[in-house]
């Protein structure tokens, strides 16, 4: 199915026009948009997923953001940060990183709004596959509750088969590998990402499962890795070898559940420079010195 764009944008324009009405709103009550339009927007969205590839490959400079766990208003201030991407005319990239659902209390608006900005961009805004886009992992962490209290559980399940569509990885400038949880054990080849099947539920184990919901590629200190190589921590782990795929890694831990707010960056590595640009600690820092930001 074709969404029209202008409906798109008339939904783009309901819910980033929420933060004018539920400011000192705790818990979203009113339905902002419809779920005949929910499920539109998600067969839509569906649609472009599966015509870019599972691998992005992407030019910088481009935001990169971490987790997002239904934090709908922390969202919106990420974008009034950076600029909103109906507002940038298209010139200002996004790539976030996953988990998008579960947790907050505003899950559907946070989704809905990073896929319509999906569907009118598609070419500059790009979404990746969290372990919280699973059905059997937001079955349990508040997802379904929220589609299935405000709307119905047919809106959670038209989410589920959007979610199962997501590409897993990105490459930026053919040096920096972003995935959501981390480098698989198996991977060694970036074919391996391009060839995964889509649509998809997530596996109990194997290079998906890694890929969506491990923890994070980078330089960890020796207590915190298994005698198998596998990490013992989340947010900071190696892997037994890395594929031949970059010239250049970085880490950071980007959850909003953890840090308590969104953690974003702008990457050009051009200039082998990549900016915190969190609301909350806006600086700039080398690619060195990435690993060793306050968490």
């Amino acid at each position: 199915m074709e969404l029209r764009l202008g409906g798109v944008d008339d939904m783009i324009r309901r819910l980033v026009d929420v933060r004018r009405w539920a400011a000192g709103n705790n818990k979203m009550s009113q339905q902002v948009v419809s779920e005949w339009e929910i499920r539109q927007l998600c067969a839509g969205a569906k649609e472009v997923f599966m015509r870019q590839p599972n691998l992005l490959e992407l030019d910088a400079p481009i935001n990169i953001c971490g987790d997002v766990h239904g934090q709908y208003r922390d969202l919106l201030r990420m974008f009034k940060e950076c600029g909103f991407p109906h507002q940038q005319n298209n010139n200002n990239k996004h790539l976030f990183l996953g988990d998008y659902v579960d947790r907050g209390e505003q899950s559907i608006e946070t989704a809905c709004l990073l896929l319509a900005y999906k569907v009118r961009y598609p070419e500059h805004f790009f979404l990746l596959r969290g372990n919280h886009e699973v059905a059997s992992v937001n079955r349990i962490y508040g997802f379904y509750d929220e589609c299935k209290r405000r709307y119905s559980v047919r809106l959670w399940r038209a989410f589920t088969d959007c979610f199962n569509c997501l590409p897993v990885a990105a490459l930026v400038d053919d040096r920096i590998l972003c995935v959501h949880g981390g480098i698989s054990p198996h991977l060694r080849s970036l074919d391996q990402i391009r060839e995964l099947p889509r649509p998809s539920d997530v596996p109990d184990s194997g290079l998906r499962t890694l890929a969506c919901s491990a923890t994070s590629y980078g330089r960890t200190p020796p207590s915190l890795v298994s005698e198998d190589g596998l990490p013992t921590k989340k947010g900071e782990s190696p892997t037994p070898s890395a594929p031949t795929c970059s010239t250049s890694s970085y880490e950071a831990t980007t959850s909003t559940y953890s840090a308590g707010r969104i953690r974003w960056f702008r990457t050009d590595t051009s200039s082998s420079q990549i900016e915190d640009s969190s609301p909350s600690s806006p600086r700039q820092i080398t690619a060195e010195s990435l690993t060793m930001m306050e968490q």
